[in-house]
């Protein structure tokens, strides 16, 4: 479908400005007074131990009686003595270990806290309740669910003796390539910041019960732009401006720190170009100083590593940029060393270690550290519990998003005679996902979660043996059945792992499954575990009804509660879950968002069907569009604007004049166009810039979201005699909401009677983040004046036609 564009053009103001981030601070302060007469009465070495953090893998309770660390973590791979099903007596014994060591070694005696990545549940220990990833809450848009997760979250990681977890992630996903997508509630920053807001204060507590002996602190992260990097490459860079940062990846921090959340992580990625490890600017000016965050910022596994001129045992400049706790799993020994020997150089300053101790001692305080609180007196010692699994289940149900229901084929019946297809059906494994149990998940088994079954078995109960059939594989059918639930899914991932090129499906069997079910005219219901949407637009054909299941977590129940009706046939449980994010009708739309005019998807954004839906879907277009794919060269203007493309003028930024036949003048004749004839009738268009002070522009908008990734090694090529050009001028590309180029031309383009060609390649554009697969306005002319011109073809092609500009 062809999509126009109504739109106001803001022109580009090239001056740059501050971006204001100042917030007030109303959260508890916690007694700083005894907080400073601790750090007056520590050591050097003391104070340098608190802002390191070593992993359970390197590192021995022992270590803590020569070593006053301020934190140890166990990462994705690691749980107590390396055993996978240690229960929570082990744990807790072994917090009790770390804790004891910390305390007893004499001197400021600071005691040691335990950081964990409870991201969806306490997912590192055997038998705890593992919920829906983020993406599937965000489906749910419930913030009571939210905030009661949250809590049930902290009644099991105390159940383990810890205080800390690494949540929630408050990301917002802007590229569906990237691994970590799943790990965000939604595309839209407002509903990542209730849902983020609901779970802090589940976890942490408010007012009477902050931080109580029931709560414990989280932690938001990534700081920031994790969610926006450029192709979606995890840990890559975040090309965007400094308005956009704080609009789109800013928000949910607002809110995360009024809710008062007491540790926020630095984020691995880089913001256009400048590692946020190593960012003063963002760390420090925008997080401390203007957010008035008062807790602490912890790095990223090694985080600090990756900055210019550092490695992991070494990096004054990620301490000094404003990492308060340097996340250093293995090489914390060399760490702490060359952390000591800097602030005894005055490499790193004393004000600055005092600063970074500080925060880390008023966490603790607040946390009841130094009045007691200690791991093996936590009020709970179960994981797994009825009430939490209750929790977990309403989770599932709620995050459940009805694709299609053709022919109101759902709910089933429990007296149906069911087929259920394919592995995936019988695998906790593919519900789960990465960071459970392990890091990418990918070696679990169903027995790894006691008292959990699988979607399979959940069918069994409602319908019983005699009404089932379950194959792996479907070869042949032999036997009618009144629906059949087709289940397939992403394969367990986490963070870069997860990364993809396009959002193609990687699976093709269950088409071949579907298409038999459809050729023997029984019903198939699709059930879709993924971490991101993706291009299913094959299965939805096939499927009388499509589940977008995301995925979600142990509590199988909470699946069937809604496919299925009562005994007595009326609906159990309706859907009400919402896509929280975008829905793509190609695999090449990686970047859609509501909020953008160059996104044009499949489902949009907050759509999500139930049982009162009387909606039959039509079939959807399957085939993808070869042209893009082998497009070779495309027009812009050839003397007139060319077919497909909307030419307009615009003065200052005032309303916009669409240029037609014959001449086009602004409203007071600073800009017009005119079709001239130079070697034959109209076949040249003539732009004239007045001189003036304000920016002025032409511009071609293409009337269909244009997907040029098969020109991303091409050239924009321009045919034109310039008579007459003074002041700066500028080309300007964009391809939907914060998602532009700038090129400065003013040096490029030479003034002659003749006219000339030139040849600017996309790889300039491409350099600066834009996302050549939504293309919506691919030329902007802009300048002040004195300019008169004469345009002769505008094209994107392969090859360049003539001078070519340099970018680098």
């Amino acid at each position: 479908m062809k999509k126009a564009f109504i739109f106001t053009f803001l022109f580009v103001n090239f001056l740059s400005h501050a971006v204001d981030w100042t917030r007030e601070n109303f959260c508890p302060t916690g007694d700083i007074d005894k907080v400073q007469k601790i750090l007056s009465g520590m050591t050097v070495d003391e104070k340098v131990g608190q802002v390191i953090m070593a992993d359970l893998d390197f590192v021995e309770p022992s270590d803590l009686k020569k070593y006053p660390l301020g934190g140890i973590l166990n990462g994705g791979n690691t749980s107590p003595n390396g055993k996978l099903r240690s229960s929570t007596n082990e744990w807790k014994e072994l917090a009790q270990d770390f804790y004891n060591n910390s305390v007893e070694r004499g001197g400021a005696n600071i005691p040691v806290l335990w950081g964990t990545d409870a991201v969806h549940g306490h997912s590192n220990v055997f038998g705890a309740t593992i919920y829906p990833h983020n993406i599937g809450l965000g489906a749910s848009q419930n913030p009571d669910l939210l905030k009661e997760i949250g809590s049930a979250v902290a009644e099991e990681v105390l159940a383990t003796g810890l205080f800390w977890t690494f949540a929630p992630t408050v990301t917002v996903p802007q590229d569906y390539r990237w691994g970590r997508t799943y790990e965000g509630y939604s595309e839209s920053p407002e509903l990542v910041t209730v849902l983020g807001n609901a779970f802090i204060e589940g976890l942490q507590g408010k007012d009477e019960e902050f931080l109580s002996n029931k709560k414990i602190i989280g932690t938001a992260k990534h700081f920031l732009g994790d969610g926006g990097t450029f192709l979606g490459r995890d840990q890559g860079d975040t090309k965007t401006t400094e308005e956009a940062l704080k609009e789109i990846h800013g928000t949910s921090y607002f809110g995360a720190l009024d809710n008062c959340i007491q540790t926020v992580m630095a984020s691995f990625n880089s913001w256009n170009g400048s590692k946020i490890h190593g960012n003063y600017y963002i760390l420090t000016e925008v997080l401390k100083n203007q957010m008035n965050f008062d807790g602490f910022v912890v790095g990223d596994w090694n985080g600090h590593g990756q900055v210019p001129g550092c490695s992991n045992a070494n990096c004054a400049e990620s301490f000094n940029a404003g990492v308060d706790m340097f996340m250093v799993p293995e090489n914390w020994k060399d760490l702490y060393r060359n952390t000591l020997r800097q602030v005894k150089s005055g490499e790193i300053s004393l004000e600055r270690l005092d600063d970074a101790v500080r925060r880390i001692l008023l966490v603790k305080e607040r946390l009841g550290m130094f009045d007691g609180r200690r791991p093996d007196s936590t009020m709970f010692s179960e994981v797994g519990t009825q009430k939490n699994r209750d929790v977990a289940r309403q989770a599932v149900r709620e995050s459940m998003v009805l694709l299609k229901n053709n022919n109101n084929i759902l709910p089933l019946s429990r007296d149906a005679k069911i087929l259920v297809v394919g592995k995936d059906a019988d695998s906790l494994r593919t519900q789960t996902g990465g960071w459970t149990l392990d890091w990418q998940g990918t070696n679990n088994e169903n027995s790894d979660f006691p008292g959990s079954i699988t979607f399979l078995q959940a069918v069994q109960e409602i319908v019983g043996k005699e009404n089932l059939t379950y194959v792996k594989n479907l070869n042949n059918i032999n036997e009618s059945y009144d629906a059949a639930i087709v289940v397939y899914g992403e394969q367990p991932y986490a963070e870069g792992v997860g990364d993809r090129r396009n959002l193609r499906f990687a699976q093709t069997r269950q088409q071949v499954f579907l298409k038999k079910l459809k050729t023997k005219g029984i019903p198939a219901v699709s059930i879709f575990f993924s971490g991101r949407p993706l291009w299913m637009t094959k299965e939805l054909n096939l499927s009388e009804a499509f589940i977008a299941a995301w995925l979600p977590g142990t509590e199988s129940r909470g699946m069937t509660d809604v496919i299925f009706k009562k005994a007595n046939n009326n609906i159990n449980y309706d859907f009400i879950g919402k896509l929280p994010f975008s829905w793509p009708k190609n695999p090449f739309q990686a970047n859609l968002n509501f909020y953008d005019s160059a996104s044009d998807p499949l489902f949009a954004f907050d759509y999500g069907l139930n049982y009162e839906s009387s909606t039959n879907l039509s079939f959807f277009n399957e085939e993808l569009d070869q042209s893009f794919l082998e497009l070779s060269e495309l027009s812009l203007l050839n003397g007139s604007i060319s077919e497909g493309f909307l030419g307009y003028i615009q003065e200052n930024n005032l309303q916009q004049f669409q240029i037609l036949s014959g001449q086009t003048i602004s409203q007071s004749g600073v800009v017009s166009t005119e079709l001239i004839d130079v070697e034959k009738q109209d076949d040249t268009l003539k732009v004239v810039l007045e001189n003036s002070q304000f920016p002025n522009s032409l511009i071609i908008i293409s009337q269909s979201i244009l997907n040029l990734n098969n020109l991303e090694d091409g050239f924009l090529n321009i045919k034109a005699r310039f008579l007459d050009k003074e002041k700066p001028m500028y080309f300007i590309f964009m391809c939907g909401f914060d998602c532009m180029a700038t090129l400065d031309l003013s040096n490029y383009f030479s003034e002659s009677n003749e006219f000339s060609d030139y040849s600017i390649p996309l790889s300039c554009l491409v350099d600066q983040g834009v996302d050549l697969s939504k293309v919506n306005i691919p030329f902007i002319l802009m300048s002040e004046g004195p300019l008169d011109v004469e345009l002769r073809s505008i094209n994107f092609a392969k090859n360049k036609t003539g001078k070519l500009f340099r970018c680098n």
